[in-house]
């Protein structure tokens, strides 16, 4: 098995800007992710938020393009949105998890992506590093980017 820079901890997944935390490896890890929510749920809802950070905006654009790739309902926070709030639209709103660009506490040439399951408590699935160190992950996804619906957005 090919090794990964993508290791969840205890709350997703940190790294540097443009040495770890990129957009080829953004999509390694959501299409994990994606893969893993497909097993819990036949019709899954992702909320997918994000930060103030560096380039935040595109990542969770990304994020939304690659679960409706995959069959996922992905609801798209409108602006920046903090943790708790995208922690507390989890539970109202009954979704199946939800996916968040920040880096939380850590200084600012980094970013991060935490993944929460439908209880909005961070996800302790290992099988979501152990999917992103698969050889050639993305290549179907590369090649289907362009045909990506349109996003539905969170109110």
């Amino acid at each position: 098995m090919a090794t990964s820079p993508i290791k969840f901890g205890t709350s997703g997944w940190r790294g540097l800007i443009a040495d770890d935390f990129t957009f080829a490896n953004v999509r390694l890890a959501v299409t994990a992710i994606a893969e893993h929510v497909k097993t819990k749920a036949q019709q899954p809802t992702i909320l997918v938020g994000y930060d103030t950070r560096f380039y935040s905006e595109e990542f969770s654009q990304l994020a939304v393009d690659i679960l409706q790739h995959h069959g996922i309902r992905a609801l798209l926070c409108e602006t920046f949105t903090p943790t708790p709030a995208v922690a507390f639209e989890i539970m109202r709103r009954k979704l199946d998890g939800a996916i968040n660009f920040t880096a939380s506490h850590n200084p600012a040439q980094y970013h991060g992506l935490k993944y929460s399951s439908a209880d909005a408590g961070a996800s302790k699935n290992s099988s979501i590093s152990t999917r992103c160190a698969r050889p050639n992950r993305n290549s179907s996804w590369i090649r289907c980017m362009a045909a990506a619906p349109a996003i539905s957005t969170a109110r």
